[in-house]
């Protein structure tokens, strides 16, 4: 779509117009994730989406080639007020926001890319009613996994744990739950000799311990590591 169809359509071309559209990527650690039936939305932090279909494309070459964007921005033409509206009719649109960056995680893909490009003229980028997943996830256990990926010896394997719920809270059309990762390693030739750990101990004890080789061949880590 050109500028001037751009233009026409919402008084203005946004700066994102050329940006590509980002793929949701899950997450392996995770601390936090909560749900909203019915929340609001900065669609100014909408960067992606979980369909693989338009992942890649940039923003003006959606709001051309949408699947179903003619219908999309026909019902927008005769009725702009559908996303300015506290009130949703049907299913909302489905967003996830992982680590404060959103994206459409289930429905909504062309009603995300018309708001995105509607509110940015608007007095508020909010778009309002819809479903909300938000996610924070465990950066310092994702850069610990990739550090002993790097640092075990190939005889280990380094695997990630199911995230263990430690807490939960909610309340009617929400809901927030809180997790406790850690990491498992495999002395693979070693059959039995497997352990998990923390990120304090990681830190602590096996860090330290990979990194010296008396500490690696005689310390607490030895039948583990050799």
């Amino acid at each position: 779509m050109t500028d001037n169809q751009i233009r026409e359509l919402f008084d203005t071309v946004p700066f994102f117009v050329d940006n590509p559209i980002e793929v949701l990527r899950s997450s392996r650690f995770i601390r936090s994730m909560s749900h909203c039936d019915s929340a609001s939305v900065n669609t100014g932090l909408i960067y992606g989406t979980a369909n693989p279909v338009y992942q890649g494309m940039i923003w003006r070459e959606f709001l051309s080639h949408g699947k179903k964007m003619k219908k999309n921005l026909d019902r927008f033409t005769v009725n702009p007020e559908y996303y300015l509206s506290h009130e949703r009719s049907g299913t909302p649109p489905f967003f996830c926001f992982q680590d404060g960056k959103g994206y459409v995680a289930e429905d909504g893909n062309h009603r995300a890319c018309i708001a995105k490009f509607f509110l940015y003229a608007q007095p508020s980028p909010l778009l309002h009613g819809v479903h909300l997943v938000e996610v924070q996830t465990d950066a310092r256990m994702e850069n610990l996994f990739s550090r002993l990926k790097r640092l075990l010896p190939p005889y280990c394997a380094v695997l990630p744990v199911h995230s263990r719920e430690t807490a939960r809270e909610d309340g009617p059309g929400w809901s927030i739950a809180f997790f406790d990762n850690s990491l498992r390693i495999e002395n693979v030739r070693r059959k039995g000799y497997a352990a998990e750990f923390k990120a304090d101990e990681i830190e602590e004890g096996l860090l330290p311990a990979l990194c010296n080789p008396f500490k690696r061949r005689f310390g607490p880590y030895r039948n583990l590591l050799n």
